[in-house]
């Protein structure tokens, strides 16, 4: 029997148990009546009755055979399964108290290591898209403890940037973001979404680059008031504009500011965050919010 022929069979006993049980009954009783007549033909029995009875004898117990035959076809383990399932039923109907309960315990179970595995699997198993992830790290500016106050963290702006970034010599490569949200028109329907402030050398810094189009130029990250070019996450691409390679050149409304789409991020990747729609250069922003020293 091939491969294919024995899944055929198999799949018409699961989807058709009453002719396959019909067959197995027909095939039975035409075993038996060839036996009779054998036994008839041979001499060994007096009557027809007799050659029945003694053809059954041989044959054995029609339901175990039957058993045994659905085994060999490999849905003995189906029966068994939909016999326990009904069974169950029947007792969950009988204690409907103790059967919200166990469902309510299950769904609380399942639904708790579930998120537990998902933190997991992207804190500890999953690797960072990142080139060389072991070699980031995120610095940051910390205001000294003083007798009324504990160490806290303070905000950083561009001109500290600029200011730690030529005076340090710890670092390969250093790179700045910072994230709001804003509203998304043009190419679907309004939308709140998270823009991320970056520069140029943010991707370049963590081993990326775009899946499509190009990343922020360095003439883009001059200076305050600079062009309004954006990168788009892959799910934003793939939700607003449905994947399509001609979204290059295409223009969004970014509160209130029109934003010349210039690439796709890699899929995966929205940010250090894990939540960035959209990319924009930091030297997009106004020059007095570029320059504001605190």
């Amino acid at each position: 029997m091939s491969f294919i022929h024995a899944l055929r069979h198999r799949l018409r006993a699961l989807l058709q148990p009453g002719a396959y049980q019909r067959e197995l009954d027909e095939e039975a009783r035409f075993h038996l009546s060839q036996d009779a007549i054998r036994q008839q033909s041979a001499g060994g029995v007096q009557s027809a009755d007799e050659a029945r009875l003694a053809a059954r004898r041989r044959y054995g117990n029609p339901v175990r055979i039957n058993e045994e035959r659905r085994e060999m076809a490999g849905i003995g383990f189906f029966d068994t399964a939909m016999q326990d399932l009904r069974f169950a039923i029947r007792s969950f109907l009988r204690t409907p108290g103790f059967t919200v309960v166990a469902v309510l315990t299950l769904a609380i179970g399942i639904g708790g290591t579930t998120a537990i595995f998902s933190a997991v699997n992207a804190l500890l198993l999953r690797p960072l898209p990142f080139r060389d992830p072991d070699q980031l790290m995120m610095v940051s500016l910390i205001t000294p403890a003083e007798p009324e106050r504990a160490a806290g963290e303070m905000v950083w702006s561009y001109p500290k940037f600029t200011v730690y970034r030529d005076a340090q010599k710890s670092f390969a490569d250093l790179a700045l973001t910072t994230t709001e949200q804003a509203t998304l028109t043009g190419g679907g329907e309004a939308e709140r979404v998270y823009i991320e402030f970056v520069g140029a050398r943010y991707l370049p810094t963590l081993g990326l680059q775009p899946a499509l189009g190009r990343n922020f130029l360095p003439e883009e990250d001059r200076n305050p008031d600079g062009p309004k070019v954006a990168l788009l996450s892959d799910a934003l691409w793939q939700r607003r504009f449905n994947a399509d390679p001609a979204v290059l050149g295409k223009m969004l409304d970014v509160g209130g500011k029109p934003y010349d789409i210039v690439g796709v991020l890699p899929p995966g990747f929205s940010g250090i965050l894990g939540k960035t729609d959209i990319m924009v250069p930091v030297m997009s922003a106004p020059a007095d919010e570029v320059n504001e020293a605190w």
